[in-house]
């Protein structure tokens, strides 16, 4: 850093680490739970556990006086920005849950059909069940299916859902133009606008997904598409400073990796990074060289 904006800190990128495990978990009367970040998610079932066996909320749970319905009893788990967790849910689905995102489900499916609603990006791996299809709400977008593996893209602060199919099928429809609906084959992502219109594209799904395989996968990526994903890892606010040049980038870097050796893959782009400390919070300015 070689500058001081007027009542911020200097702040040394390399100090800045990556995310991890992090997340809370909101049970139905309001208690919140923190979530052990040496877990990696936890598992639904009459308990709710971690991955090893250890419960977690069993008190919690017998507070709620849960018996009479737990298919009402709604559930949510929410990871903060810099924050990624995973969740198996009582059909056995399993969800990961990308930064600064939630997820809302019961405690059990009802018999005829699995419904949860989503915030942020997620990626899913759907049991099959014939007799009860699998359904993603999210930012007014409605998920079908039976049985597949998909990513879904659909951060409040975006004005597209991008939802990418890995393998089985989807149904997707908009909350806006229900008669439109459309079916997603593997390889094949969709973008839904604010407008309701759905346009589909065949594409490579690897850098939609990579996130879950601990990594940033650039492919053609837009400046501003790119330091969102690094701003929400990082826990960092991204400000642009004079004319940023229109720019793309390409590479895989592992998530893993302090800010400062992503910055440094970037900055090969034409472009300096400055990071400063407001009010507690990081805040990484992108100018051109």
């Amino acid at each position: 850093m070689d500058r001081n904006l007027a009542g911020q800190e200097d702040t040394k990128d390399d100090a800045v680490q990556p995310g991890g495990n992090s997340a809370t978990l909101r049970l139905a009367d309001g208690t919140l739970l923190e979530l052990d970040k040496q877990a990696s998610g936890i598992v639904m079932g009459e308990n709710i556990t971690y991955g090893n066996g250890k419960s977690i909320a069993a008190a919690a749970l017998d507070r709620q006086g849960m018996a009479a319905d737990p298919s009402k009893v709604v559930l949510e788990l929410a990871t903060p920005l810099g924050g990624i967790y995973q969740v198996t849910l009582p059909d056995g689905t399993k969800v990961w849950l990308n930064a600064g995102s939630s997820l809302k489900y019961p405690m059990s499916f009802a018999k005829n059909e699995r419904r949860v609603r989503l915030e942020g990006e997620a990626f899913f791996e759907v049991t099959k069940d014939s007799a009860r299809p699998f359904k993603v709400l999210s930012k007014g977008q409605e998920i079908e299916v039976l049985g597949t593996a998909f990513n879904v893209n659909s951060y409040p602060d975006n004005t597209v859902i991008k939802t990418t199919l890995v393998n089985g099928k989807v149904k997707l429809s908009n909350h806006k133009r229900y008669s439109e609906a459309i079916y997603l084959l593997p390889g094949q992502q969709s973008t839904n606008t604010n407008n309701g219109k759905i346009q589909l594209a065949n594409v490579d799904t690897a850098p939609f997904t990579a996130w879950k395989e601990g990594l940033f996968y650039f492919d053609e990526t837009p400046l501003s598409d790119a330091l969102q994903q690094i701003g929400r890892w990082y826990n960092v606010e991204v400000k642009y400073k004079g004319e940023v040049p229109q720019t793309h980038f390409y590479g895989r870097i592992k998530r893993s990796k302090p800010l400062r050796d992503v910055l440094d893959v970037l900055e090969e782009g034409g472009l300096r990074f400055e990071l400063s400390k407001s009010d507690e919070k990081n805040i990484l300015y992108v100018r051109p060289l």
